[in-house]
C-alpha cells in the first residue's frame, strides 16, 4: 500500500471544545481525554485549537494550556466560571459567535453536553463542515 499525499494546500482547522482546562478538578476525565487526544494528532495536517468553555482561574488550567502551546496547539477559553450557569452559558455562546466568525473551522469536536450545543452554535456561526461528538 502506498502512502497517500495530501491534496489540500492548507491544514484542516479543528476546534476541540471541552468544559474547561481544569482537568485536575473540578472537571477531569473527558477533558483530559480530549487534551491527550489532540497531543497525538498530526499537526502537519491539522491546525488545532482547544476551546475550554469555562475558566476557573486555577493554576493547573494555566499549566495544561502552556503544555499545549509548547506543542503548537492553540487554546482559548470563552468566559470565567461564576457558578451562574445561564449567564455564563450566554457569555460563552456570544464569545463563540465572534470567535467562529473570525476563525472559521473545518471540524468542531465536542466532549460534553454543553460543548455539543456550543459546537452546533459554532457551525451556525462559522460554517464548519463537520461536527464530531465524542461521547464519554
Amino acid at each position: 500500500m502506498t502512502e497517500s499525499k495530501r491534496t489540500t494546500s492548507r491544514r484542516l482547522r479543528l476546534c476541540v471544545i471541552i468544559s474547561s482546562f481544569a482537568v485536575e478538578g473540578p472537571q477531569g476525565g473527558a477533558e483530559r481525554f480530549a487534551i491527550e487526544m489532540v497531543r497525538r494528532l498530526d499537526l502537519e495536517a491539522l491546525e488545532v485549537t482547544v476551546c475550554g468553555l469555562w475558566d476557573h482561574g486555577l493554576a493547573h488550567e494555566r499549566k495544561w494550556r502552556a503544555l499545549l502551546h509548547e506543542q503548537g496547539i492553540a487554546t482559548v477559553t470563552t468566559t470565567a466560571w461564576t457558578e451562574h450557569r445561564w449567564p455564563d452559558a450566554i457569555r460563552a455562546l456570544r464569545f463563540l459567535r465572534r470567535y467562529f466568525s473570525e476563525h472559521p473551522q473545518d471540524i468542531i469536536n465536542s466532549h460534553s453536553a454543553f460543548a455539543d450545543i456550543a459546537a452546533t452554535w459554532g457551525r451556525l456561526c462559522g460554517g464548519a463542515r463537520w461536527l464530531v461528538r465524542t461521547l464519554h
